[in-house]
């Protein structure tokens, strides 16, 4: 069985219930997307924020708190 079994399903049942789903990782967005998309996780993202996208990476909270204010 896949391992991204249970975060399809996961991802599926929130997105069924109207919940946005976020992202926050300190990679850079080229490596996530490729790394999503092989998953067949990438459509599942309303909002990702990555490392290349904020000033300072974890564990400042500039990526939480851009993360947030995308998600409203």
């Amino acid at each position: 069985m896949n391992l991204c079994y249970y975060a399809l399903e996961m991802a599926s049942q929130l997105k069924e219930k109207g919940y946005q789903i976020a992202l926050a990782s300190s990679s850079v967005s080229r490596i996530v997307d490729a790394l999503l998309a092989s998953q067949d996780l990438l459509s599942f993202f309303d909002h990702k924020i990555c490392g290349n996208q904020v000033e300072l990476v974890k564990p400042a909270p500039d990526i939480y708190l851009k993360t947030l204010e995308k998600a409203n």
